[in-house]
């Protein structure tokens, strides 16, 4: 990093820019948003210490960082961006914190999720974002939070080593039903060739479409 150059650029709690080359990074406590594609690209990193101050991470903050191999949320996280940890080749393990509040950013089926959870009196609204995982073809096991209620299209998309997925009681949707410009659209665990079977909650209200377990027998 060139002298007088600063590691991070934070703007009113968002940190628009990583400047570092460190294999451990530690974004500092003020941070509440990591930008969009924020650490993309960023091949030095193995593992990212991410503060309690932290609401939300953009679209392709961490996509193809190649040398990350873990990934622990911090409790205050709010929502996860598309595409977030994309092609994290090396992604080895993903800590979800007990309580979270919102995964993705699409609007309609906010609006979808919040009527379910007015009728169930479900306390957490929790929706995993599409692309969000995909081609982390090191990830072997998931452990998702409880309170996830939807799990958005190819969230884990060809990850090829993925052997066990834990879905909390309260998941009600998994689907494949959104579209992205440039996408074809792709089941959840389309390409996911290592995961045989799964167990699904009993709640389990809608699987969208049959593509959302093509791979999975």
């Amino acid at each position: 990093m060139p002298r007088g150059k600063k590691k991070f650029i934070i703007e009113d709690g968002v940190l628009t820019c990583y400047n570092g080359s460190d294999a451990v990074v530690e974004v500092p406590d003020s941070v509440e948003v990591i930008g969009a594609s924020v650490f993309e690209d960023c091949a030095a990193i193995t593992s990212v210490v991410l503060p309690e101050s932290l609401l939300t991470i953009e679209a392709e903050a961490f996509a193809r960082c190649r040398s990350l191999k873990t990934i622990r949320f911090p409790a205050s996280l709010r929502e996860i961006g598309c595409a977030a940890f994309s092609n994290c080749i090396n992604l080895v393990q993903i800590e979800f914190p007990e309580k979270l509040m919102d995964y993705g950013t699409y609007d309609f089926e906010k609006e979808f999720i919040r009527m379910h959870l007015r009728m169930t009196g479900t306390p957490q609204l929790l929706e995993i974002s599409p692309y969000a995982f995909e081609n982390c073809i090191s990830l072997t096991s998931v452990k998702l939070p409880e309170g996830v209620v939807n799990i958005g299209q190819g969230t884990f998309l060809h990850c090829c080593s993925l052997v066990s997925v834990r879905f909390p009681a309260s998941l009600y949707r998994i689907t494949d039903c959104f579209s992205m410009e440039g996408r074809a659209d792709h089941g959840v665990f389309e390409g996911c060739t290592a995961l045989k079977a799964v167990e699904l909650p009993e709640r389990l209200a809608e699987i969208g479409g049959e593509s959302t377990y093509s791979e999975v027998t």
